[in-house]
């Protein structure tokens, strides 16, 4: 029997057809798979690009807070705690986000971006106190 391609049809997706109890075949779209592989990449990319970018603001208010005067250090310290903690939180969603399956990880998009919301707030909050 022959299958003629079409532009989105590979030679690897018509090896991957499967007969139906009735005879028929029933092409499996894996190009729905590398689609959703692809979206679940760019995601984690941007969280990773986003959560590294954070990090050297936290340092950079690290470093603002080792140079402030005695009692400045004590307020800017316990801010940097907090976001520390939720910069953890968020690279643990991050985490949670690259062990999940391709078929899962929409799932965890309201967790993540509670987590992102928290931290991005956090930093912009502590750039406000810091100056």
């Amino acid at each position: 029997m022959f299958f003629p391609l079409n532009q989105r049809e590979s030679a690897l997706d018509l090896a991957r057809t499967k007969p139906t109890r009735s005879g028929r075949i029933v092409q499996k779209f894996s190009h729905q798979r590398r689609k959703a592989t692809s979206r679940k990449k760019a995601y984690e990319k941007k969280l990773k690009a986003q959560l590294d970018e954070w990090g050297k603001e936290i340092e950079k208010l690290k470093l603002k807070a080792d140079k402030a005067k005695a009692e400045q250090q004590l307020k800017y310290y316990k801010i940097l705690e907090e976001l520390k903690a939720k910069q953890k939180t968020a690279a643990k969603k991050l985490q949670e986000l690259k062990d999940t399956g391709e078929d899962a990880w929409e799932d965890l998009k309201t967790g993540i971006e509670k987590a992102w919301n928290a931290l991005g707030e956090a930093v912009k909050a502590a750039v406000s106190k810091f100056r």
